[in-house]
């Protein structure tokens, strides 16, 4: 049989993708552990697959491994020292669960077997909406503070991606087989693009805390007082099942509104709104989100 030559070799070693070569065992670096385990089905026969090693306390420089598993399932990273890291599935909709690993007493770890199973399809459901736009909510028209304008914006514009020093929690496991985002499980989703919820929340509900004080700051001087503070609250007690942390409409639109968020804990958010059905609100983590309020969006 002919082989190829050294340098035709060479480019087919080139073009191929890291992958490809995650199961040949290279000399340990210094200062490293390798970290390994079977990917089986429940029978027990191996699986091909690609698995993901996550670091979870860098300083974001390292990135994340993917690796292919052999044809014995077996799968092997080079991890190093006094870190952890996560180990889970490169593709979510497996019910395989990740693990989590600690380095930090420099012993190669072996993870045994993990379990390989799919998730049952999902299919799309649109929640029900509610019976009616009755504004209901803790938000009382008292706690909104109409502040002086330094200048004058009718219409001020809005980033579609906000300056903040929001990081997401990496290190949280995601639910297995997308269970779907709850507000009692915020750092889950919240690094997430975007996120939808079987059910309609209120803006206030969404945010979360309880509000001190919501400060005007900025707002269309054509506007009254009572008109401004009917407008914040109708804003902060709307509903709506979708959110995203940029613009994802195709709607025009300008912002006259512009509100800072005072929580009786002492945390910090603002909001955004146009006086229409779309509003920017930074949540009590840092993250800005953009979403429409029904019932003008079912």
């Amino acid at each position: 049989m002919q082989t190829a030559p050294a340098s035709v070799a060479a480019i087919v070693a080139i073009s191929l993708p890291l992958a490809v070569f995650a199961q040949t065992t290279p000399d340990k670096p210094a200062g490293s552990v390798r970290v390994s385990g079977r990917l089986v089905f429940p029978d027990g026969t191996p699986v091909s697959f690609g698995v993901r090693m996550t670091p979870l306390d860098s300083d974001g420089s390292a990135k994340d491994v993917i690796v292919i598993t052999g044809l014995d399932g077996r799968f092997t990273f080079t991890a190093l020292t006094g870190h952890k890291y996560r180990i889970g599935l490169a593709d979510p909709g497996r019910k395989t669960p990740p693990k989590t690993v600690d380095t930090l007493r420099r012993q190669d770890i072996d993870l045994g077997d993990m379990i390989f199973e799919s998730c049952p399809p999902i299919t799309m459901k649109f929640p029900k909406p509610p019976p009616a736009p009755v504004l209901v909510g803790d938000l009382k028209l008292e706690q909104i503070v109409i502040e002086p304008q330094q200048t004058v914006d009718v219409h001020r514009p809005v980033p579609n991606s906000p300056p903040t020093d929001f990081k997401p929690v990496i290190a949280v496991d995601p639910p297995p087989c997308g269970s779907g985002p709850s507000l009692d499980r915020r750092s889950e989703w919240e690094g997430f693009p975007m996120v939808s919820f079987d059910r309609y929340l209120t803006v206030e509900s969404f945010v979360g805390g309880k509000v001190k004080w919501i400060r005007v700051v900025h707002y269309d001087p054509r506007l009254t007082p009572p008109q401004i503070r009917d407008e914040v609250r109708r804003v902060w007690l709307g509903v709506f099942w979708f959110a995203a942390g940029g613009i994802i409409w195709s709607e025009a639109n300008l912002w006259n509104l512009e509100a800072s968020v005072e929580y009786e804990d002492g945390k910090r958010s603002s909001v955004t709104m146009d006086g229409g059905i779309h509003v920017q609100v930074q949540d009590r983590e840092g993250k800005y989100w953009f979403l429409r309020l029904w019932p003008a969006v079912q």
